[in-house]
């Protein structure tokens, strides 16, 4: 499912029961500065007010427009992935 990237959002909370190891990847197309920025916050528990950064966890789309962030031995159960727009008013992402 493709979101629009001129406005900020945090995406959909993320489940990681019982694995030990994986992989987000977001793709990005059409987009049309290079400002915007992508992070992570994880948590322990299912309430979006307990969800605190992640460390080093951000992308910036200057840098590109293809990446991901790859877990092994996780110390949480929770994730989502957050963006900042920034002056990006045109593009999309796909999350996986």
């Amino acid at each position: 499912m493709a979101v629009v990237l001129a406005a900020d959002f945090k995406s959909m909370i993320i489940d990681f029961k019982e694995m030990n190891t994986a992989t987000i990847q977001a793709i990005v197309t059409g987009n049309d500065a290079t400002d915007g920025i992508f992070s992570l916050e994880v948590s322990l528990l299912c309430d979006v007010a307990t969800f605190v950064p992640f460390p080093d966890s951000e992308r910036s789309l200057a840098d590109c427009t293809n990446f991901g962030w790859q877990f092994t031995d996780m110390a949480w159960r929770y994730v989502r992935v957050c963006y900042t727009a920034n002056s990006v008013t045109t593009g999309t992402v796909d999350i996986w």
